[in-house]
């Protein structure tokens, strides 16, 4: 999926598992929702996800298909 207009002249490519890849400074305009397994929501920005879970983005593994089969 791409987002062409995340804030002003921003954009943001979002692929399916999570991965995302955008203009300079994008991280400032993404957040995380998570549940917990206590069922707790927590609002993260992508340091604050990856220094809690682990998790790394990973900009090669966002990408735009063509639709065609």
């Amino acid at each position: 999926m791409i987002l062409p207009l995340v804030a002003k002249d921003q954009w943001l490519v979002l692929g399916p598992t999570g991965h995302y890849r955008g203009s300079a400074g994008v991280e400032e305009h993404i957040v995380y929702v998570a549940q917990t397994d206590a069922g707790e929501y927590l609002t993260l920005s992508p340091a604050e996800f990856q220094k809690r879970f682990g998790w790394k983005n990973d900009p090669c593994q966002a990408w735009l298909t063509s639709g065609a089969t």
